[in-house]
């Protein structure tokens, strides 16, 4: 944190002045603080009652103009937030009459610090014309002996908030509905091997809460009653061997509240692809749920099974599941698609889903698949898909988000950022260069102290 106390005095009137060109001696405090998002914090006096606006240059940006005070004082302050990190802010400040007149200004150059060494570094590939929304949140995934974390960037790629990097894989983190912060999963093992986690509720200040709940390795979801819901690790012997199920909780900040779901209760233990492939701590990997959506109107959640390949739609209040696709779990028959999977991301689109399909054959690269849902004839029908223009093929993480009339797109381990139209055409890509995958992007409006 850096404070530095500017005096700003105007230069001496060597001939007549005019209102206008007189500026008005104040004070000036300048406070940057790194630590928790970046923030340029400014305050100044006056001799006399002025309202006062602030004109903010941050590199080539556009100005952008803040109105500090529409009511006439002498006193002054407005934070500056967020500015991105290793840029060079230029900051006019200008007093203005009751008329709108200016009768003062000074300006100040300030140097906002680099972002720390272990938050990734993102790359503008091509800035959009009309950005979805000013910032993006994207989250990293933590693999092997890396760790998981957030950020949040502007299209240039600067960074102008990020947390520590939460231990266990996280890969997901959703801003909350209040706007003061994020939900990101984040797993604990301790001694014993006994499977914890929790839910950490991060504000854009810092604080950290965490909601305790079993292993939530991939999604979060919060609810219209403010509490969240996961898919969390949880293990049975099954024929003398330790197998590692999933179930779909609702958890509130002390914990889990309710189950909606428990794989051992619907669906016989069969070995699969992930048998030996993705293990839980001391349990075989069965299930591996990585993704959730939910439909508060019909109180249905939508869930990605990634070692069956198949995508469920599951009854809130029952637990049933209503119908199955694609995979070793599905029951609707895919029409105009040879099939997805594994997967990642699910999501309740107009009459049917969508899913991030990872897919099995790099030479065919990773897409955004979209279905339609006819539950009734028993189908899921192929309605279009989207493939990043590179042919992107990555194994693990990745998702979609509507942002208008277009889409943003995470590539996992690739590190892309897509940003295109709704006929396809590319608009805006960013590249995320050093860690370990990328889960999820998705758009912020503002980050409100």
């Amino acid at each position: 944190m850096h404070r530095i106390l500017l005096l700003v005095v105007p230069a001496m009137c060597l001939s007549a002045c005019t209102a206008q060109e007189a500026a008005t001696p104040r004070s000036v405090s300048l406070e940057v603080d790194t630590v928790r998002p970046t923030l340029l914090h400014l305050s100044w006096s006056t001799d006399e009652s002025v309202r006062s606006e602030v004109v903010t240059t941050v590199d080539d940006d556009p100005a952008v103009t803040t109105v500090v005070s529409r009511t006439p004082s002498t006193s002054h302050d407005v934070d500056l937030y967020p500015l991105p990190a290793g840029t060079t802010v230029d900051v006019i400040l200008r007093d203005l009459d009751a008329d709108g007149v200016e009768v003062g200004s000074s300006a100040l150059s300030i140097d906002i610090p680099d972002a720390p060494s272990d938050v990734p570094t993102v790359t503008e590939i091509q800035f959009p014309d009309a950005p979805p929304t000013p910032y993006l949140l994207i989250a990293t995934a933590g693999i092997g002996n890396g760790q998981g974390g957030a950020m949040v960037v502007d299209w240039h790629g600067r960074p102008v908030w990020w947390t520590p990097q939460a231990p266990g894989p996280a890969g997901y983190a959703r801003p909350r509905a209040d706007g003061g912060g994020i939900f990101m999963p984040t797993s604990l093992l301790p001694e014993g091997a006994t499977l914890f986690g929790a839910v950490a509720s991060i504000d854009w200040d810092g604080t950290t809460t965490l909601w305790p709940a079993p292993v939530v390795h991939h999604d979060v979801i919060e609810l219209p009653d403010g509490r969240v819901g996961v898919a969390g690790s949880v293990t049975q012997e099954v024929d003398g061997e330790v197998i590692s199920g999933e179930q779909v909780m609702i958890v509130g900040p002390d914990g889990p509240e309710d189950v909606v779901w428990n794989s051992f209760d619907h669906y016989p233990v069969v070995r699969n692809s992930c048998w030996d492939l993705m293990q839980m701590p001391d349990a075989k990997d069965w299930i591996h749920a990585n993704g959730l959506d939910y439909d508060g109107a019909t109180d249905t959640w939508l869930v990605s099974l990634y070692c069956q390949q198949s995508v469920l739609a599951i009854d809130g209040a029952t637990g049933e599941t209503v119908w199955g696709a694609g995979g070793e779990f599905g029951d609707l028959t895919l029409v105009g698609d040879p099939g997805f999977g594994p997967q990642h991301a699910p999501r309740w689109v107009d009459g049917g889903f969508e899913v991030f399909d990872n897919g099995m054959d790099p030479q065919h690269g990773s897409r955004v698949a979209t279905f339609t849902v006819d539950a009734a004839a028993g189908t899921a029908t192929y309605r279009s898909e989207w493939r990043p223009p590179d042919g992107s093929y990555t194994g693990v993480l990745g998702e979609s988000n509507d942002y208008g009339d277009g889409q943003l797109v995470s590539v996992g381990f690739d590190g892309g950022v897509f940003w295109h139209d709704a006929d396809g055409r590319l608009l805006g890509e960013l590249q995320v260069e050093n860690a370990n995958a990328v889960g999820s992007v998705q758009g912020i409006s503002a980050l409100p102290l």
